[in-house]
């Protein structure tokens, strides 16, 4: 699988009817271009952007999943009281991972 664009990623936060919505990697890379047309209502630019800033996030939110999958890989499976949510959230955790990476 070919490696994602490394972060961080910046938008372009002035997004209005006639300008594109871009996410950029580092060097200016375009890693994502979208456009609300002349006429579009605010709401579609305002969840254009909301969409734009969750996409902006991906890499630190990547990076912060793997890093609690780390911590919490030490203590999943543990026969104690309350095991089972934690066990589950880390289930969830490495579902999320996986699929972020393609797998």
């Amino acid at each position: 699988m070919t490696a994602p664009t490394a972060g961080p990623w910046t938008f372009n936060e002035n997004a209005q009817s006639w300008n594109p919505v871009e996410l950029f990697g580092p060097g200016e890379t375009v890693v994502v271009r979208t456009y609300a047309w002349e006429g579009t209502e605010q709401e579609r630019i305002d969840e254009c952007l909301a969409n734009a800033r969750l996409i902006a996030a991906a890499p630190e939110l990547l990076d912060a999943c793997k890093a609690v999958a780390d911590e919490l890989s030490g203590y999943v499976g543990e026969d104690e009281p309350g095991d089972s949510g934690l066990a589950w959230c880390f289930d969830k955790l490495r579902e999320a991972i996986a699929k972020a990476e393609g797998r």
